[in-house]
């Protein structure tokens, strides 16, 4: 996946805001993680869709979902996300904004259509570049909802694994 790294960051950069996202070296670096993987899907020898994600203890955990701008609203991006569902064998879970804007409650109805879950309880990103800040999202699961003892859990684990902090409480 080393060769199609710059394709895949200049999508992430287009799609998500700079507090959600890693620098060029930490993104990087997670290649090398045996639990990180990224799907693509290509067309024209070009990356237009990916998901990265994590395997985690007891489900996956979806970090980034984007398609390449100048096709955005053709499908790709829900073939990919279905192939992922249908590929997985453990419940996944994602982060999202909180519907504050009408993109945010766009791309919860998005994922709800896959099945996911809104869980309604207080959740924060933590910093992933120092100049930025923490900033607070909300978790998704498939196929089921979270209870507040399942989302602590994944908390926890998400923290721990994925943001390499430990969780408080």
């Amino acid at each position: 996946m080393h060769n199609r790294f710059d394709e895949i960051y200049n999508i992430m950069k287009e799609a998500f805001p700079k507090h959600e996202m890693r620098t060029y070296e930490d993104q990087l670096a997670l290649l090398n993680q045996n639990n990180y993987h990224i799907s693509i899907l290509e067309s024209e020898n070009k990356v237009v869709a990916f998901i990265t994600s994590w395997e985690l203890e007891s489900f996956y955990f979806i970090e980034h979902f984007a398609t390449a701008k100048n096709v955005r609203g053709k499908g790709l991006g829900s073939q990919l996300l279905k192939n992922y569902i249908t590929a997985s064998d453990k419940p996944i879970v994602l982060e999202v904004e909180p519907a504050t804007s009408d993109i945010a409650k766009r791309r919860i109805e998005f994922y709800k259509r896959f099945g996911f879950h809104l869980n309604d309880y207080k959740y924060f990103q933590p910093a992933l570049q120092n100049d930025t800040s923490s900033c607070e999202l909300k978790i998704m699961s498939y196929p089921n909802p979270l209870s507040q003892g399942e989302f602590e859990i994944c908390r926890k684990v998400l923290y721990r694994n994925v943001y390499k902090i430990k969780a408080d409480k």
